[in-house]
């Protein structure tokens, strides 16, 4: 039904900012960069270590970027994608000149395992759930960089924030103790999903002067296979350029689309791609799709 296999846990007692610092000291170490020269860090996520300060500061101490300015930027599964289109924005405004973006998702804990027969429906997108952690810097360095984060394209429909939430950590008042755990209308996100994304990703395109032949890989954030499949077949896009790890991961909620980008190098994938695809769709609902261009060699 969802085509997840299998999914990742954190340890016990391991948090948000735990997975979020351990992926940023990887990242750092790949591109050779000092901690004490980010000068931004966006920590963005899902889940979160606490209603407040800021995950950020402790992913900050984590990691000993010192001099950094941090702050949260919170969009369900699509903040990764959201901090990597403001991180761009301040590089390229000459506000920064390198941000980390990190995620640390334990997003698993919000899951309803022990259900009456009957609402185990409601419950199946809470059973996709997986944790993991992802990080990624901007700098305003192009003669070593990766890729170039390019314009992308946004849309968000408000009026459908309750049709997948986790309740509590705020003040909206609680109609229940069961509604802690994550809740959605799986088949109400899935209509939104084909409404919203072939929306954004058209734009992103049109305004790259690309097509979707053009795109060498697609790497969409992965609530379920069924909707890449179907998104796919709307967009007339080969499902086989798509960049998938729901199978062996599950949902993992923002980290979904740099983790699978991350481990799509690995493989080698974008040895030859240069026009990589991000898109992603969040409670909320809100759908995004950024364009990379990829002008360095992965190694």
């Amino acid at each position: 039904m969802t085509g997840v296999r299998e999914r990742r846990h954190a340890p016990e007692g391991a948090s948000s900012s735990d997975l979020a610092a351990a992926a940023s000291h990887l990242a750092l170490e790949a591109a050779r960069i000092h901690p004490t020269m980010v000068d931004v860090l966006i920590s963005a996520s899902a889940s979160h270590d606490l209603a407040e300060p800021a995950t950020a500061n402790r992913v900050q101490q984590l990691t000993g970027a010192t001099n950094a300015r941090v702050f949260d930027l919170k969009n369900a599964c699509n903040s990764f994608l959201d901090a990597l289109d403001v991180g761009a924005s301040m590089v390229r405004s000459g506000t920064a000149s390198t941000v980390l973006v990190a995620t640390g998702e334990v997003i698993s804990r919000c899951a309803r395992l022990d259900c009456e027969d009957g609402a185990v429906i409601d419950l199946i997108p809470g059973l996709t759930l997986g944790d993991a952690g992802a990080a990624a810097l901007i700098s305003d360095d192009s003669l070593h960089a990766l890729a170039r984060v390019c314009e992308g394209s946004f849309l968000s429909a408000g009026e459908n924030w309750n049709a997948s939430m986790i309740y509590g950590g705020g003040n909206l008042p609680l109609p229940g103790s069961e509604v802690a755990y994550f809740q959605s209308d799986g088949r109400r996100m899935f209509e939104l999903a084909m409404e919203m994304l072939p929306k954004v990703i058209q734009s992103a395109l049109d305004r790259m002067g690309w097509n979707v032949d053009d795109l060498d890989l697609v790497v969409p954030h992965q609530a379920s296979v069924a909707i890449v499949r179907e998104l796919c077949k709307t967009m007339l896009f080969s499902f086989d350029r798509c960049a998938l790890t729901a199978p062996f991961l599950g949902n993992t909620a923002a980290a979904c689309i740099p983790t699978t980008l991350s481990i799509a190098i690995d493989e080698g994938k974008l040895v030859d791609a240069r026009k990589v695809l991000l898109v992603g769709g969040a409670a909320g609902f809100s759908a995004a799709a950024l364009p990379l261009e990829f002008i360095g060699q992965p190694t």
